[in-house]
């Protein structure tokens, strides 16, 4: 989302200004109920809304010429501490933001439910409109609920009701065509439980404990870094 401009070597480098929102038009309202994979790197943040501070985490999916983002709300930040690599049943809606400087976005709110609520619709997202992007979504055309992206990104959301019929073997939501995400497989042999939930799903992903604290777990990926915060203990 940020964008560098080249300048020159004794120039100094200006901060990112935001570019103010004029309009927010909601597309769906929420009706779908969706079961969707939230990826380690999702970013946690906050705002302000009305007096009132709302928690997310933010990830990404590749349309072409940019990205469509997807928003997780949580009431705490140490609710959206247990979302971190793993399924969420939320209900989707769906938004349109138009910004000052003319471009707009399309993009998903996710409100977590009851992991006893089942899911109600799958959830794609089409990397350009062309055939082979349409033929990575294993459901016949007319069932799909399709919001395209508008203006310089050629992308879409699809909401597929789970009554209609496969054309194909299922798939999971898309980021690219002929890219399909299946669920993390289980591992083997079976990893000793640290008592920590949300650690041990760290660490089935593939991260390690590089070093640990009282409170926090230092972890590595490759050349990627993060931290954990420790649960607190019940007294």
């Amino acid at each position: 989302m940020t964008c560098l401009n080249a300048v020159a070597p004794t120039a100094t480098a200006s901060p990112r200004i935001p570019v103010p929102v004029l309009k927010r038009e909601l597309l769906h309202e929420g009706s779908s109920v969706v079961q969707i994979h939230v990826p380690l790197e999702a970013r946690r943040s906050t705002v302000e809304d009305a007096g009132r501070t709302i928690h997310f985490l933010q990830f990404k999916h590749n349309v072409h010429g940019g990205i469509l983002n997807f928003f997780v709300h949580g009431e705490t930040a140490e609710e959206l501490e247990r979302y971190y690599g793993d399924m969420v049943v939320a209900r989707a809606k769906v938004w349109q933001k138009d910004m000052e400087d003319g471009r707009k976005f399309v993009y998903v709110d996710l409100l977590p439910t009851s992991m006893h609520i089942a899911a109600t619709h799958a959830i794609f997202v089409l990397y350009g409109f062309g055939e082979k992007a349409k033929s990575q979504i294993p459901y016949a055309e007319a069932d799909w609920t399709t919001f395209k992206t508008p203006g310089h990104l050629k992308g879409a959301v699809v909401l597929v009701p789970l009554t209609a019929m496969r054309i194909d073997m299922p798939a999971l939501l898309q980021a690219e065509p002929a890219e399909q995400k299946a669920l993390p497989a289980p591992t083997t042999p079976a990893r000793q439980s640290t008592g920590d939930g949300q650690l041990d799903r760290l660490l089935a992903a593939g991260w390690s404990i590089a070093s640990e604290t009282d409170n926090v777990v230092n972890l590595a990926k490759g050349e990627k870094t993060m931290q954990h915060r420790k649960p607190k203990k019940k007294r």
